[in-house]
């Protein structure tokens, strides 16, 4: 897979949306580009051969902070691709969702932590995160 054992996606989640918020309050394509690089190698590094955003600690060994992160990264590679529309960006965002929907999703539509499926853990965070990504698809 694209993901590796010990990375995590917590600070790439933050800065995207710092920059493509910098980049509408002053307009300054060197914010769009610093996000663009940043987004490109994160998704090298997180996404599987399927383009599904992963966490390290999956599929059960993830806390109730690791669960979110990849929602909130999913939640800010939409605002960057609002910026700065991207075919990848779209891809991996409609693939997490479209999977998360079919293969991560229990019989009484809780989502859980492993969005490629099958569905395992599953609690607030991991379905708050879940539900990130598939409000992030409907805006591409």
């Amino acid at each position: 897979m694209g993901y590796r054992a010990i990375a995590r996606t917590t600070g790439e989640q933050f800065v995207l949306g710092g920059l493509a918020e910098l980049d509408r309050a002053v307009s300054n394509e060197s914010y769009v580009d610093a996000a663009a690089k940043l987004a490109n190698a994160s998704i090298a590094y997180f996404a599987d051969d399927n383009d599904i955003i992963h966490e390290s600690c999956e599929p059960d060994s993830c806390d109730s902070n690791e669960t979110q992160f990849k929602g909130i990264f999913i939640r800010n590679l939409k605002l960057l691709h609002s910026v700065a529309p991207n075919d990848v960006y779209a891809k991996v965002i409609n693939a997490s969702a479209n999977s998360i929907w079919q293969n991560d999703r229990n019989a009484q539509n809780q989502l859980g932590v492993d969005w490629a499926g099958p569905v395992s853990q599953v609690d607030a965070s991991t379905h708050s995160s879940a539900m990130d990504a598939l409000v992030a698809a409907t805006g591409i």
